[in-house]
């Protein structure tokens, strides 16, 4: 057995065993002018730290036979002070048999022991996990085993707790629909999720050796970390990242991030969406929009050719029928016709008007105000004829042209 230390029998509580009267501690001898201090024993002084302490104590016997506990034993194991005393730890089973073997191997080769995680039991047979330290001291001529027992449950559920939110956390993190990141102000990823590794195709291995910048093309790495320092000193990063995967893909990232404490360095966290399908539809729809733009320009080349041509057909139907048609027309209304010839004449000119009603709307709107001769003279006119060759071609005399010529300018204006 190791060698135990040497502890005076006034110095625990109720563990003397020469049943000699307890020491006691006095102030200096009073003098004439001050009073004389009260005496306090030893006893009540250890009986004090005894109880004060936050931990659990019990003086244990070799044997295992406890001796002593103190206030916060009770209270937490729910034994009273004259249940255990005289008991053994067997007894009331406070903690398994391997426990009770490492205890007694230790206080036989150490003398003491430290430190030990011990799931001890209490009276309604519930557990508790405690951190247990014990000392083997002699006291007179008696051996014992001063066991000191910090309660670890709090401290326990403290873990717990941080471990099921640190697998809450790491769950939300890989079921992010982009890919997540950390990365200090080296540009090291410090974290990242599943995402981010099956996205790019590096391993978590390799992770741990790169920097943000090592997905970028080495013509774009100066660029792309100026950005990244930017967004360390302003505190936010938002920015659209042309970036290499590992199977030489490239591809655009949507990155947002923003700066945070993170183990004890100055971080920035983000995610990234990969955009590079939505950019190719978006250059799709843009070619596709320049396209439509030259389709239309093209359309409406054709439009006003179109229009052209069909204001030059009008005019020269105009002419047409001005020339050739509208005379033959008047001099048939005032020829002494039958009734058959003036039924034909009617069908005549209702056929005509029918074919020639959408051509002639801007002709017959523009003339309707003017005769036959004077419509002949307008169209004269418009051929850049002079009034003598006007008189000429329709056998009047110039003044007569002249005439129709103040005649037409008049309806004109009106």
């Amino acid at each position: 057995m190791g060698k135990a230390r040497q502890v005076k029998p006034d110095k625990l509580h109720k563990t003397g065993s020469n049943g000699k009267a307890a020491k006691t501690v006095t102030s200096a001898p009073p003098t004439r002018h001050k009073k004389a201090a009260p005496l306090v024993t030893l006893d009540e002084i250890y009986l004090k730290l005894f109880n004060l302490t936050p931990n659990a104590i019990a003086v244990f016997k070799p044997d295992g036979t406890i001796c002593d506990v103190n206030d916060l034993f009770c209270q937490g194991s729910g034994y009273s002070r004259e249940e255990v005393i005289g008991k053994t730890s067997r007894e009331l089973n406070l903690f398994s048999q391997d426990v009770r073997e490492k205890v007694i191997d230790a206080i036989a080769k150490d003398g003491c022991f430290r430190n030990m995680e011990v799931r001890h039991r209490l009276k309604d047979g519930s557990t508790v996990t405690s951190m247990d330290s014990g000392d083997l001291v002699r006291i007179g001529d008696e051996y014992y085993v001063i066991v000191v027992a910090q309660d670890l449950t709090n401290l326990k559920q403290i873990e717990e707790d941080l471990r099921n939110e640190h697998i809450l956390n790491r769950a939300i993190i890989d079921n992010l629909p982009g890919l997540f990141f950390i990365i200090d102000e080296n540009f090291r990823f410090l974290l990242w999720n599943d995402n981010f590794t099956l996205t790019t195709g590096y391993s978590a291995e390799e992770m741990k050796t790169m920097t943000a910048l090592d997905l970028h093309p080495e013509s774009r790495r100066r660029a792309a970390a100026e950005r990244i320092k930017h967004g360390f000193l302003s505190g936010h990063f938002n920015h659209e990242e042309n970036v290499v995967f590992k199977d030489g893909a490239d591809c655009t990232l949507l990155i947002t991030a923003s700066r945070i404490p993170y183990d004890g360095k100055t971080c920035l966290i983000g995610t990234c969406i990969d955009i590079t399908e939505k950019k190719k539809a978006q250059d799709q729809l843009k070619r596709f929009a320049a396209n439509l733009e030259e389709a239309n320009i093209t359309l409406r080349v054709l439009m006003k050719h179109n229009k052209q041509e069909q204001k030059h057909f009008e005019n020269k139907l105009q002419t047409y029928v001005n020339d050739l048609v509208m005379p033959y027309l008047d001099k048939l209304r005032k020829a002494n016709l039958d009734e058959r010839s003036k039924k034909y004449l009617r069908e005549l000119e209702n056929n005509l008007t029918g074919v020639l009603s959408p051509f002639l709307s801007n002709f017959q709107t523009l003339y309707k105000k003017l005769t036959p001769q004077e419509i002949q003279i307008v169209d004269l006119i418009g051929k850049g004829k002079c009034t003598k060759e006007i008189a000429d071609m329709l056998n009047v005399a110039v003044n007569t042209v002249a005439t129709h010529r103040n005649n037409i300018r008049k309806k004109l204006l009106v």
